[in-house]
């Protein structure tokens, strides 16, 4: 009798586990970064200012089913909104552009389980609610009935924050004194835009305009609410 000596290959997932087939661990391993980025992605819109258990915008068929839910989010910055899109697989925008829902609610209708990965897609819908009460506007003007909505003074002060905040930003973007356009691309505006056009995006959001980003206090007129 003669002993025989047998290698065997292993392999070793990041948590320890271990594999006799490479596919199997790729596999693995590739469902637990999917875990993790699920976990690290929740941790950050969890953070995000949001009313749970809210009714679906108007327009929407509310579905009264409990695997069904309608949070409203309000981003407060571009990283924010990033968070959404990224977590929920959906696209957070208005007219295009995300930063016009920085400041602003927007909904999101969750089918499925928010709190736990299950490794499925599921669907989700959004909505910003300037477009909900768009839709709701134009519905009662063809009833007859005029109707206004108007933002309480707090939503009007979130709002110029976050535009405040993205202006600050724009200082650091570096500009050509000639053509007094930027050098490289801001928000939604490509490299080229110029000067006054962002001034101008800026200057009908803010509830003060551009004379009190440019000045503060000092500036004189109003912008928009």
């Amino acid at each position: 009798m003669k002993p025989l000596q047998v290698t065997t290959t292993v392999y070793v997932a990041d948590d320890g586990r271990q594999f006799e087939d490479k596919n199997e661990c790729q596999t693995y391993e590739a469902e637990l970064n999917r875990a993790s980025s699920f976990s690290a992605l929740k941790a950050k819109v969890d953070t995000i200012e949001c009313l749970e258990n809210g009714k679906a915008p108007f327009g929407y068929s509310y579905i009264d089913d409990e695997r069904y839910e309608y949070r409203w989010y309000r981003p407060k910055d571009l990283g924010e909104v990033e968070a959404l899109n990224s977590f929920f697989k959906i696209k957070v925008e208005r007219d295009w552009d995300a930063a016009e829902v920085v400041g602003e609610w927007v909904c999101v209708e969750i089918d499925g389980d928010y709190d736990t990965y299950t490794g499925k897609e599921d669907v989700y819908i959004t909505t910003a609610f300037e477009q909900s009460n768009k839709d709701l506007l134009e519905f009662y003007a063809a009833l007859g009935y005029d109707v206004k909505i108007e933002k309480q003074e707090s939503a009007v002060n979130v709002r110029d924050e976050a535009l405040e905040n993205l202006w600050e930003k724009l200082i650091d973007i570096p500009m050509d004194a000639e053509t007094e356009s930027i050098k490289q691309p801001f928000l939604q505006f490509p490299k080229g835009t110029s000067r006054d056009t962002i001034w101008h995006w800026f200057d009908v959001r803010h509830s003060k305009g551009i004379a009190y980003l440019l000045y503060g206090d000092n500036a004189e007129g109003g912008g928009n609410s």
